[in-house]
């Protein structure tokens, strides 16, 4: 009786249920998957965070380079304003005179005056007048205007003697009044050429908004630079008086100064 009582009242072994384990698994599982999942977001949070201070500091730098593209620019145009400042101030006349044939209006710089010239049909013209400097005597300097139609050139050239020059220097034909005038037309440079095979260049320029052919004529006793321009079919050449052909920047300079505005 006392052995089956010892039996009986001998510890039992312990016994862990599945389920218990299938638990503990489960838990197990879901740490290393918290831990992972957190190592993974702070990790692409790091990522993130160097990407963002990358674009910063890229978009930094492109406002730096906005900001220094807006103080050039804001440069550059008060520059470009000065300059059509002095420009406007440097090419507007102050004298003018009006004709009737053809019917423009003339303006210089308040230190020239202008007059009638008194010799018929200088170089074919059918008016022409000159320019006095009242303050000096240097170069460059505006000396003429010259106003031509095709019959005055005509007349001018059918007058002259076999063999025997009209006018002691260059003076138009027919030739050069038509291939000017188609010139300016078509917006182009012209060129002359001679009987002799040599030519004569005219170029292309614009001055106040206006077309001009320019070309270079040497004289011993003074040379010129020649602006040609049309009023209707009426040809104008003016002349700026020059010591040298290099003196063409200067020459331009003061030629910005006249103006002719047709009526």
């Amino acid at each position: 009786m006392d052995e089956q009582n010892n039996f009986n009242n001998a510890p039992s072994q312990s016994h862990i249920p599945t389920f218990i384990w299938i638990i503990l698994a489960i838990l197990l599982f879901v740490v290393a998957g918290l831990t992972t999942f957190y190592f993974l977001q702070n990790t692409s949070s790091k990522d993130n965070a160097q990407a963002m201070q990358t674009q910063i500091a890229s978009l930094k730098n492109d406002v730096a380079k906005l900001q220094q593209e807006k103080f050039d620019l804001t440069t550059n145009l008060q520059q470009t304003q000065e300059t059509a400042q002095k420009n406007t101030e440097l090419t507007t006349p102050h004298k003018s005179i009006t004709l009737d044939i053809p019917k423009v209006t003339l303006s210089f710089p308040d230190n020239y005056n202008i007059n009638k010239s008194t010799e018929k049909n200088r170089r074919g013209s059918s008016s022409s007048y000159d320019f006095s400097n009242t303050n000096s005597t240097s170069t460059p300097a505006l000396t003429e205007v010259q106003f031509f139609s095709e019959d005055s050139i005509k007349k001018f050239n059918d007058s002259c003697l076999p063999n025997i020059p009209c006018f002691m220097g260059d003076y138009p034909t027919v030739e050069r009044y038509t291939g000017e005038k188609q010139a300016l037309l078509a917006k182009k440079d012209y060129t002359q050429t001679y009987p002799d095979g040599k030519t004569k260049e005219f170029k292309l320029q614009q001055f106040n908004g206006q077309d001009f052919l320019v070309s270079f004529m040497f004289d011993p006793n003074g040379s010129v630079y020649e602006y040609t321009t049309f009023v209707g079919d009426t040809k104008i050449d003016i002349w700026v008086k020059v010591d040298r052909e290099d003196q063409k920047t200067q020459s331009d300079e003061l030629f910005t100064k006249f103006m002719i505005k047709t009526l």
